[in-house]
């Protein structure tokens, strides 16, 4: 039988909303101890470094939000993909700060 939500085995039996409540907080602990200078360090050429990492979760989370908000509100909706490829050509450069605003 196809499992409903795949992603379940990776919420350790913890509700959903307690994983979702924890997780900024989590990621702001994560990134204070990794530091500024790391934040802006991808680990190879090619990959993301965590702050270009932290921009596409940002992203995602919009993206994922105005998808849900379609798919509520709309009979019949197709769900639009997005190129998150074009859409990192805006990460380089932006830093992860972390603090009162969670602004990055």
């Amino acid at each position: 039988m196809l499992e409903l939500n795949p992603y379940n085995r990776f919420l350790d039996g913890r509700p959903l909303i307690e994983i979702l409540s924890a997780t900024p907080i989590a990621l702001a602990e994560l990134a204070d101890t990794i530091g500024p200078a790391r934040l802006a360090l991808a680990p190879a050429l090619g990959k993301w470094s965590p702050a270009e990492i932290l921009s596409h979760l940002a992203d995602c989370e919009i993206a994922f939000g105005f998808r849900l908000r379609q798919t509520l509100a709309e009979d019949h909706h197709t769900m639009q993909p997005f190129d998150q490829d074009k859409w990192a050509t805006l990460y380089p450069g932006i830093t992860a700060r972390v603090g009162a605003d969670c602004s990055m």
